[in-house]
Formats: structure tokens, sequence, C-alpha cells
């Protein structure tokens, strides 16, 4: 019986995995130099997007912007997990916290 409730117990604790976490991505082309980093808790996701515009050679000054959503929400991004990283759009950003 102790093995049964056991049982029980570890597979009402897998449920549903979370992803929670803190995940980053830094790029540059010849056009921009860029820090994006998403964290997302219990569902919702806040995008924060860091850029210097890179302008015949030379780097302009940093812009920035964010973007608050819900995983589920009709019309967002589609986001796609795959162990410790996530894929949005083109683009695969790395977790680096839980």
């Amino acid at each position: 019986m102790k093995k049964m409730i056991g049982i029980v117990l570890l597979f009402a604790a897998c449920g549903k995995p979370s992803h929670d976490g803190l995940y980053v991505l830094h790029y540059q082309n010849e056009y921009f130099r860029t820090d994006d980093t998403l964290e997302i808790r219990d569902g919702v996701v806040g995008r924060s997007l860091g850029f210097n515009p890179i302008r015949n050679g030379e780097l302009k000054a940093r812009k920035h912007e964010s973007r608050r959503w819900r995983l589920d929400e009709p019309g967002s991004p589609v986001i796609t997990f795959h162990g410790d990283s996530l894929r949005l759009g083109d683009r695969y950003f790395k977790k680096i916290a839980p």
C-alpha cells in the first residue's frame, strides 16, 4: 500500500513540466548587436531586448524594447521548448537560471 501511495505521489508531482526561468540570447550581424532576454514565470513571458544599431561600421546608441504576454494567449508568439533552451521564431535562447 505504501508503494502504491508513493507511485501516485510521484506521478502527481511530475505533472506538467515547468519551463520557468531566465533565457538569454546574444547575437550580432552587420546591422545590429543584440542582447535578448526572456523571463518565464507561471506562464507569463517578459521579453527585454537591448540593441545597438550599426551604421556604416559605427556602433550607435543603445535602444531598448520590452513586452509581456501569456504563453497560452491567442496570437502570442510561438515558443517551443528543447531541454534547457527554447526557440522563438528563428532564434534559440539558452536557459541560464531556474
